[in-house]
């Protein structure tokens, strides 16, 4: 990559990051996401102030109706998708790169996320890297998700276990039509 290539990217990681994610006008975040970070995300969501975006070339792609509350970290380099009908609540990490720790090098490992549709992930959560979590499951707050999640699931804990089911016939959608968050 050159030195070119490396100025734009931090250019773009800062604005987005110190200055166009505490602009109170949620249509000029999504406006700026999509043709400045090439996020594919929909004016029918609701990304509300203060996420932290790390800006890669990696995928990110969000459906339509969800919520990406305050203050949560979207690590793109290994890839997001996230489907339709999502709740992300506030201070939420969703992360796809770790370090190998057994590699000599320490090297870096990519993992792509995948959160499908009406998943509800609860305050100050984390979910690691190579993650899916299936249609309506529900992440309960400040559990940490390492393995993947069935359908209808609700898991808990650190690392988050199964503890229970959720009803199947979910019509909802989660955003709120603030204009200044």
């Amino acid at each position: 990559m050159n030195i070119k290539n490396i100025l734009k990217l931090f250019v773009r990681e800062y604005l987005a990051n110190h200055i166009v994610c505490y602009i109170p006008s949620n249509r000029f975040r999504i406006f700026f996401y999509r043709n400045f970070l090439n996020i594919d995300v929909s004016y029918s969501n609701s990304f509300q102030m203060g996420c932290y975006i790390y800006n890669s070339n990696g995928i990110l792609k969000i459906g339509t109706n969800s919520i990406i509350n305050r203050n949560t970290v979207l690590d793109r380099r290994g890839g997001i998708v996230i489907g339709d009908n999502v709740n992300i609540s506030p201070d939420v990490n969703l992360y796809t790169a770790y370090h190998d720790l057994q590699d000599t090098n320490f090297s870096n490992v990519l993992n792509k996320i995948t959160i499908d549709d009406y998943v509800v992930i609860l305050t100050g959560s984390s979910v690691m890297p190579g993650v899916h979590m299936g249609e309506g499951s529900v992440l309960y707050p400040f559990s940490v998700l390492t393995s993947n999640t069935i359908k209808y699931g609700i898991y808990a804990g650190n690392p988050a276990k199964l503890i229970g089911y959720r009803n199947n016939e979910l019509k909802y959608d989660p955003t709120w039509n603030s204009k200044f968050l």
